[in-house]
């Protein structure tokens, strides 16, 4: 087996310009990324590596454990119900949203259609609005989940 390194050096290179224009524009590192793959793959005809692809699955892996790790049991022991109905509406109104969209664009079959929906929904992504330098939340507010909802006392 032999290891590509100048796709590999070039992939290197392009994580790092893409944490460079990431701090400059305060545009999400995760966003310039996925569209520096996308432009790639698609456009210049680079592979990935096995070994690229093992250490992606065990970050994705590494990433879901500590966000689990991160949730605040005594902010969800307080605000329980508050936190479930604005968990279970941003869930299911981007889950809807997302298979009319499929619907209305693709002729996939529902399981297909409903497979890249629960792939593409906002689950368990919820910052705590003090954490988050230069984020002034509504009075009363302390938590902010990805689609812009606030969990308010």
């Amino acid at each position: 087996m032999s290891l590509d390194l100048h796709s590999t050096a070039f992939v290197a290179a392009v994580v790092v310009l893409t944490g460079l224009v990431s701090i400059k524009t305060g545009l999400p590192f995760a966003v310039l990324e996925t569209l520096a793959g996308i432009l790639l793959g698609s456009f210049l005809g680079l592979t990935q590596e096995p070994w690229l692809d093992f250490l992606g699955t065990m970050g994705g892996l590494a990433l879901t454990f500590l966000a689990g790790a991160e949730i605040d049991l005594k902010l969800l022991g307080l605000s329980a119900r508050q936190s479930i109905i604005l968990g279970a509406v941003g869930f299911l109104s981007i889950l809807v949203g997302e298979m009319i969209f499929l619907s209305i664009l693709t002729s996939w079959s529902f399981l297909a259609r409903m497979t890249a929906s629960l792939a593409l929904t906002a689950t368990a992504v919820v910052s705590r609005l003090h954490t988050a330098p230069g984020v002034r939340a509504p009075r009363g507010c302390r938590v902010q989940d990805d689609s812009g909802s606030y969990l308010c006392d």
